[in-house]
């Protein structure tokens, strides 16, 4: 059986870097959603692609239920290592988002922060129609896409149209396949899903000496009835 390239890096990176923190922005759109710690239990949340369990466990500091997905086998162990106090091994899922079966499940809050972006546009979107139906009515999702601004955006072979695999002239990112959006592209893919857009923020970075740009979308979007 061929192995995805994304579900080995990915593996390899929660083992070799077994991040504790979560990333500032999703602490913003958490305290902007959710700051009412007594409603909060009875709330849900999801961290698709958990990881280390960081953001699980930040769920879970605000009184919300979390739960979490990823396709990596090894993100399990590592979070109940790191987090076992505070999270359920039993709301930790091996799977990845079009099989992931929510039993049921509503989420209040989704978290797609660093994963969404492994596939093609195609999956991508078949994603996203599938994350709507398992969020609550008027659910909060936080999501990110790697822009074109990216150093790499383009080092490597084209995949997809916008899909690549990286090559090693993309350095550490050698070897994932990334999908790359400007916004235009990004946002008309959240309005299909099905999603109301919120707010979105632009968050750069340099590195190596300010030689290497990075740069994400940001997308506060609910699922909700009303137009938006």
């Amino acid at each position: 059986m061929k192995i995805d390239p994304n579900i080995q890096k990915s593996s390899n990176e929660i083992k070799k870097n077994q991040l504790l923190y979560p990333e500032e922005r999703i602490v913003v759109f958490l305290n902007k959603y959710f700051k009412d710690l007594s409603e909060n239990m009875k709330k849900k949340g999801l961290d698709i692609g958990f990881g280390s369990g960081r953001n699980m466990k930040l769920f879970s500091d605000f009184g919300i239920e979390a739960y979490g997905i990823d396709y990596s086998s090894d993100a399990k162990e590592t979070a109940c290592a790191l987090f076992g106090d505070h999270l359920k091994r039993d709301n930790m899922f091996v799977s990845d988002v079009s099989d992931f079966d929510s039993m049921d499940l509503l989420f209040d809050a989704v978290i797609y922060y660093g994963s969404a972006f492994f596939k093609n546009l195609e999956g991508m979107k078949r994603d996203l129609e599938k994350v709507h139906q398992f969020m609550a009515d008027n659910g909060k999702m936080l999501i990110n896409f790697r822009s074109k601004e990216n150093w790499f955006y383009g080092k490597g072979r084209s995949l997809d149209g916008l899909f690549y695999s990286l090559d090693e002239t993309a350095g550490p990112y050698s070897g994932y396949n990334y999908t790359f959006l400007d916004y235009n592209e990004a946002e008309q893919l959240l309005i299909d899903s099905g999603f109301c857009i919120e707010n979105y923020e632009i968050l750069e970075l340099t590195k190596n000496m300010g030689k290497e740009k990075h740069s994400w979308y940001i997308f506060w979007v609910s699922k909700t009835n009303k137009i938006c």
